[in-house]
């Protein structure tokens, strides 16, 4: 549970304008696109008790090293556009803001490969790689509003996925934050990163979840007529 004391300094970590415990914004981020039945609403009782909006793996990282260390809830979050709750905090804590890390780092034309920030839109990325004459092979269908990293969380399939396959035969590298603050590449085959169509945790036991906060994936050459 968070205190009064561990304001400040979480705000001191991300910066003062992108962390808000403010009422308009903890209600914002204590749902989903879905709307909860009353009954399990009450239940579940999602709560965020503040928000952090990071921009690099690093402050990502100090975030995650005070929160493990002072036992605080984290949820990680993107747009909040699928409705089956997995970005509720319905253990209170901190909501930990992800869209705001929604960089274009690198395109290698060579490689056919791009690197993005697991914060970016689907519709801006694929509106950069038509500029480009290129496009993903696979994406969802709630690409104007959903994020890369939302999506390779879910283990997604999508437009594109009967011919080429889902999100786990696009992703050939993310850049990952574990819960004790470390930051780490995964650079192995596929099948190492993601099980069962989901990213594989890198961490086990009671904090069963990781952070991707870069993500670098396959594209094709643009079809044209």
């Amino acid at each position: 549970m968070l205190r009064k004391e561990h304001f400040q300094k979480l705000a001191d970590i991300v910066g003062e304008d992108f962390f808000s415990t403010e009422e308009y914004m903890t209600q914002l981020y204590s749902h989903d696109i879905s709307a909860l039945p009353g009954i399990v609403n009450d239940i579940i009782n999602p709560h965020a008790e503040a928000v952090a909006q990071p921009t690099t793996s690093e402050i990502v990282s100090n975030l995650l090293k005070y929160c493990k260390e002072n036992k605080i809830q984290v949820i990680p979050r993107g747009h909040g556009t699928s409705g089956y709750g997995g970005a509720l905090p319905t253990k209170g804590g901190l909501v930990l803001d992800m869209t705001r890390m929604n960089g274009i780092y690198d395109i290698d034309k060579g490689s056919m490969t791009i690197e993005v920030g697991a914060g970016i839109i689907w519709g801006r990325l694929l509106e950069y790689l038509e500029d480009e004459g290129l496009s993903v092979a696979t994406y969802p269908s709630s690409a104007p509003s959903c994020t890369v990293g939302g999506w390779v969380a879910a283990g997604g399939c999508g437009i594109g996925s009967t011919k080429y396959g889902g999100i786990r035969e696009q992703v050939v590298e993310m850049t990952v934050v574990l819960p004790d603050g470390e930051i780490i590449k995964t650079i192995e085959k596929i099948d190492d990163i993601f099980k069962d169509g989901s990213p594989e945790p890198f961490f086990k036991g009671d904090d069963d979840f990781y952070y991707q906060s870069e993500v670098s994936e396959e594209t094709d050459e643009q079809a044209t007529s």
